[in-house]
């Protein structure tokens, strides 16, 4: 892949990528029951390839689009985005003064100022589209806690908007992240065979 590009400069210092997913409104109004499954489907697909790894690479390697970039870098991309984070960094904290809305506002506004973006979103915007119950329902039900603050964040994290960001997320694993770890279970959870109590 870097045989046609160069890297200038990495995003990360000035922008925290937002991993979670979207589910389309007309499902949440008149099918709460399958935005929930869509929910647990996607935690569901974690575990499993964290379960799994030489199989989920292998089927990623099989898809064209991700065969043709090689298995060294699927392979560094799982391990950093996939395999080595708690399952909880999907989590999506929806307080207005935490990560989420306020970066998201934080970059709507610089979009919408430099013209890269018609339409000004504000955090309030964002807030309103964010739905923090259909993870809690997925926590609940494997009996994780939410965590108090973004697990991909570092500890002395300087907050939205102090930049540049020091590493995060990807960054700062240098192997899988252990999970679960003391207080991040609310009830005994089963994963490839053991047991995880509270």
């Amino acid at each position: 892949m870097l045989k046609v590009t160069r890297l200038l400069e990495p995003l990360d210092p000035y922008y925290i990528y937002s991993g979670y997913y979207y589910g389309r409104l007309e499902i949440e109004e008149n099918a709460p029951d399958v935005m929930q499954l869509m929910n647990d489907a996607f935690i569901e697909a974690v575990l499993w390839a964290k379960a799994n790894p030489d199989e989920a690479v292998k089927s990623l390697m099989s898809r064209p689009e991700y065969g043709r970039l090689g298995s060294d870098l699927i392979v560094k991309m799982t391990d950093r985005y996939l395999f080595w984070p708690k399952p909880t960094v999907y989590y999506p904290f929806a307080d207005p003064n935490g990560i989420w809305p306020a970066e998201e506002a934080r970059i709507s506004t610089w979009a919408f100022e430099t013209g890269a973006s018609k339409n000004k979103v504000t955090n309030a915007d964002w807030q309103n589209i964010r739905k923090t119950s259909y993870m809690d329902a997925t926590f609940d039900k494997l009996g994780w806690r939410v965590p108090e603050k973004p697990p991909f964040l570092p500890k002395d994290f300087g907050g939205v908007g102090n930049l540049p960001y020091k590493p995060y997320g990807a960054a700062l694993l240098k192997g899988a992240a252990p999970f679960p770890e003391p207080g991040e279970l609310k009830k005994p959870w089963t994963f490839k065979g053991k047991t995880y109590m509270p």
